[in-house]
């Protein structure tokens, strides 16, 4: 690249006036949130010193519309001044482009203007005039060595020294790269990437001020979360604190975690019924590598081995016939539609799976009229119905899906994805990936999950399983979040097992937590961790020793309790615990079945937790750690307005059922207490600082899908007046070899 020519600029005259920000609200439709959090944004950046270190920070929810707000702060820092915006991306080539194609879409007035130039780093003029040296400058830049020598030689090239242009950096998905640590020849070192932006932010200084540094992350955990320092190969770091944080606003057609996860959300059982659970962890171990042992060709509609991916291919087909059928009715054009399968990293892995999904699509394909595969389409029309019965919407004949369903089998289309190359060349005209059938089966590893967009995912089949979960990179892999429509909600899967669920639960809760902190205007440790050490002592810690399949997250007013167990077999030694728990409880409480509430001493309670836990027993893939529930206990319990003191609600003579059904399906009860009862009170009592633990009795008969013996059932409600907590008693290290890693 020949930078050499870049003598002088010419600024142009008549758009001088011209509000580059305004043309962006009109074409982009900004709402008054929207619009007041980029003039926030700006302002802030002119008036304060920021810097890699120190960065000015956008706030937002996975696949929530961040990339909106930050194509406005560059439209209104360029019209409060600011003449160049580097656009720091993944450093993946399609992710570069799907940014460079989207900037030059929504810039386009500004382009046909002669305001705006839109460049990808790597793919710059040779040359530039006078007359283009001029324009405002928009650079894509991966954060990649390459790419960043590329950006020093423009960017420090005398003519942009002499204008004394002002520059705009914006990290986008701060997270990824910027900010981290990494294992080469097992030496844990710094990653360098944040290092060398910020050095090249340094040359660029106008008299006393470096060029502004935005970050934009939905997953802030290694920006906000991190240790007061920072200690690798006996050196001290900086730690990253955000100068300050605007929240990105959510607008009304979001779907996000809350929606699945959430109990307190308006379609939670809408959002409960999206979840199928991998019941038989060898269905993931099936989807590792072939063996006939397992399944083959000939056995693909029969086998055991894959009973949750043949459910998922035939939920698929008739998810998208009843979607298309409904779009036909309603007088709209029919939609293609998209499943993501993301299981395993390895190519030898997703070329087997694309195999497999193959056998499937034949063998339905081959035998759609005989009666197995009739019953399978009967199975998933009366799940989905039931799901768009919650969507309050209206059901097409099964006469009518059955027909299609055969036609929608012909209309699939499985592709592997498992290289930035396969991405590139399936992107459209907008950077999203392409949709060239009514059907799309996308397989793929964690390329799929880096900043790109997927149309129309009514699918998601889902099985990473690293020993250890790092948040922000597991939550990133969730993409069923979004602008979606409810109907389209209605017919959608999420496949996995119930363990990797609930770590989407924890994630989900701790993610809410820290929103919840900054919206209360706590940018500065708003979030307590903590974590029980060796000597059984409540300690805070560092979020990097949270390990997220044993945290337990606690919100105000927030409901913690086991959930899918069941009781230990009737044995003279189970019948002598619960006879002791009833005596210590009712010593302490009294018989009535409506007792009083007491407030009775944290220890002695901690006390009836660990003998109930000896009662109960958990099914395969099932869990709860009692150690952090205590430790949740012990520590709200312990402030210095509680005095060590919790209330207690006893209920006896309790009959739940153990499962519940949903849809086609079934999920275990969750709900002991009474929320117009016992929750009503809970609240109450826990409206200061107190905690309150209910305890229900319940009779535990084999009727209702218990083992036939009574067993005890706390749950913990969280005081109104606390910050939120995260509680782990077992702990990971920064420099651990069993982190997830990712081998595409």
């Amino acid at each position: 690249m020949e930078l050499s020519d870049l003598a002088g600029s010419v600024r142009p005259s008549c758009m001088d006036n011209n509000s580059i920000f305004d043309g962006l609200k009109t074409d982009m439709n900004y709402s008054q949130p929207l619009e007041q959090v980029v003039r926030e944004t700006v302002a802030e950046l002119l008036d304060r010193e920021t810097s890699a270190s120190r960065p000015g920070m956008l706030l937002g929810k996975v696949q929530s519309g961040k990339t909106r707000v930050f194509i406005g702060v560059i439209g209104h820092a360029f019209d409060q001044g600011f003449d160049i915006a580097v656009v720091l991306t993944k450093g993946t080539t399609a992710l570069a482009r799907q940014t460079v194609s989207r900037l030059q879409k929504e810039f386009r007035r500004a382009r046909d203007n002669d305001q705006i130039m839109v460049h990808d780093v790597m793919r710059l003029p040779t040359r530039f005039n006078r007359w283009e040296a001029g324009r405002k400058l928009i650079v894509v830049c991966k954060k990649q060595k390459d790419n960043l020598r590329n950006l020093k030689a423009l960017l420090t090239n005398e003519t942009f020294r002499q204008e004394g242009r002002r520059v705009l950096f914006i990290d986008d998905e701060a997270d990824y790269a910027s900010v981290g640590f990494k294992r080469t020849s097992g030496e844990v070192t710094v990653a360098t990437i944040a290092a060398s932006i910020d050095e090249l932010r340094q040359e660029l200084r106008v008299g006393d001020r470096a060029p502004a540094f935005l970050q934009v992350t939905a997953t802030p955990y290694s920006l906000y979360l991190q240790p007061e320092t920072i200690e690798v190969g006996g050196k001290s770091y900086e730690r990253v604190r955000p100068s300050f944080t605007k929240l990105v606003p959510v607008h009304s057609a979001y779907v996000g975690s809350e929606f699945f996860f959430d109990e307190e959300h308006l379609l939670h059982e809408l959002g409960q019924s999206c979840f199928q659970p991998i019941e038989d962890a060898d269905e993931l171990s099936a989807l590792k590598s072939e063996d006939g042992r397992r399944v083959k060709k000939s056995t693909v509609l029969t086998a055991k081995a894959v009973r949750t991916v043949r459910a998922a291919v035939v939920q698929f087909v008739v998810g998208a016939s009843i979607r298309r059928l409904q779009a036909t009715i309603a007088g709209e054009r029919p939609a293609k539609y998209s499943f993501i399968v993301h299981t395993e990293t390895g190519k030898p892995s997703h070329a087997w799976q694309v195999k497999l999904f193959d056998w499937v699509v034949d063998a339905l394909r081959a035998s759609q009229h005989e009666p197995m595969v009739q019953a399978f389409v009967q199975e998933a029309y009366d799940a989905l119905a039931s799901s768009v019965a919650l969507a309050n919407a209206a059901m097409p004949p099964l006469a009518d899906v059955r027909r299609l369903f055969g036609e929608m089998i012909d209309a699939i289309k499985i592709e592997v994805v498992n290289s930035e190359k396969d991405v590139e060349n399936m992107l459209d005209d907008e950077g999203q990936l392409r949709l060239t059938s009514p059907l799309n089966l996308f397989v793929g590893g964690q390329i799929l999950d880096r900043g790109i967009t997927i149309a129309n995912l009514i699918g998601f089949f889902y099985g990473r399983n690293p020993k250890k979960f790092q948040q922000d990179t597991v939550l990133q892999h969730a993409r069923l979040f979004g602008a979606r429509p409810l109907l389209d909600l209605a017919v959608t899967r999420f496949y996995t097992t119930r363990a990797i669920r609930r770590v989407f639960g924890v994630i989900h809760e701790i993610d809410t937590a820290l929103r919840d902190a900054f919206e209360r205007g706590g940018q500065e440790g708003g979030v307590v961790f903590i974590q029980r050490d060796m000597q059984n002592q409540i300690i805070p810690c560092s979020p990097n020793k949270i390990l997220l399949s044993s945290a337990v997250t606690l919100r105000p007013h927030r409901r913690v309790l086991p959930v899918g167990f069941n009781t230990c077999k009737p044995s003279r030694d189970t019948a002598r615990k619960i006879k002791a728990l009833d005596k210590a409880i009712d010593q302490e409480t009294g018989t009535d079945v409506m007792r009083e509430s007491k407030l009775l001493p944290v220890d002695m309670v901690v006390g009836w937790l660990r003998q109930i836990e000896e009662t109960l027993e958990f099914d395969a893939g099932e869990g709860f750690d009692w150690d952090a529930m205590r430790a949740a206990l012990d520590y709200l319990a312990n402030k210095p307005r509680v005095q060590g003191m919790v209330h207690v609600l006893v209920r006896t003579e309790r009959s739940i059922k153990r499962k519940r059904k949903q849809g086609a399906g079934w999920r275990y009860s969750n709900a002991p207490d009474t929320a117009q009862r016992e929750g009503e009170i809970a609240r109450e009592l826990s409206a200061g600082q107190t905690p309150v633990l209910m305890l229900i009795r319940q009779e535990g008969t084999e009727d209702k899908g218990w083992n036939g013996c009574p067993f005890w059932w706390p749950v913990l409600m969280t005081p109104k007046q606390m910050k939120p907590v995260i509680v782990s008693t077992e702990s990971t290290d920064l420099d651990s070899d069993d982190t997830e890693v990712d081998a595409d």
